[in-house]
């Protein structure tokens, strides 16, 4: 299935099996949520928008065996509607993924990976919530916030938002093997979970209510 022009999910709806590919743009509005089933995969090589309008909590996820979403356009949230990646599905990021500013949180409860580039902006939390890898291509950038909340998140490409937004861990482990130093300007927030990785760390504050820091790194 390639899906041209313009195509708006407004309700619950469901891809099975039958590979898509989006080179054009899709809009996610009011209650629209998309089901991938049946290990089937997802491709948007054009744009994908959680629109202003859009108001399900879980608007990609699946209900029989997970597909795979792949992003290697755009994908933008515009929503300030609290939302999620359902667990069942796999989202590697390739591309661009942004969270406008003031748009809340987005969260990944389904494991990933990719080449791609993460803007957070001001006002906005981009919450990894399982086991994801960034690789040594991608970018983690903007003034927003990121949490690590949940699995083991290895972080080899490059994280500059450590210098104009703000990073807590929560649970899970941060592993930081970017291959430079990690300098955390505002003050590092943890209360679970670990710190790790090959990385010099440096922290301007650190507000530690629990978990552990270790690795190799200085």
């Amino acid at each position: 299935l390639t899906l041209n022009g313009t195509t708006t999910i407004s309700n619950s709806v469901i891809l099975s099996q039958r590979p898509t590919l989006n080179a054009g743009t899709v809009d996610m509005t009011g209650a629209g949520r998309l089901h991938l089933n049946d290990s089937m995969t997802f491709t948007n090589q054009g744009q994908f928008n959680l629109t202003a309008a859009s108001t399900d909590s879980t608007p990609l996820t699946s209900s029989s065996v997970g597909g795979t979403f792949l992003n290697t356009g755009t994908f933008t949230k515009a929503t300030t509607t609290t939302q999620n990646v359902g667990s069942p599905v796999t989202f590697n990021n390739d591309g661009q993924l942004t969270l406008n500013a003031n748009t809340g949180t987005f969260r990944f409860d389904g494991v990933g990976g990719g080449t791609g580039d993460y803007t957070v902006n001001t006002g906005s939390t981009l919450v990894f919530n399982a086991n994801r890898t960034l690789s040594a291509t991608s970018d983690v950038n903007g003034t927003g916030s990121v949490l690590f909340n949940a699995g083991t998140v290895n972080v080899n490409g490059t994280y500059p938002i450590m210098t104009t937004g703000t990073s807590a861990i929560t649970g899970g482990s941060a592993v930081f093997a970017t291959g430079a130093p990690v300098v955390f300007a505002a003050p590092l927030a943890m209360s679970g979970g670990g710190l790790s990785g090959t990385d010099a760390i440096t922290t301007n504050g650190l507000n530690w209510a629990g978990g552990t820091i270790s690795g190799s790194g200085s």
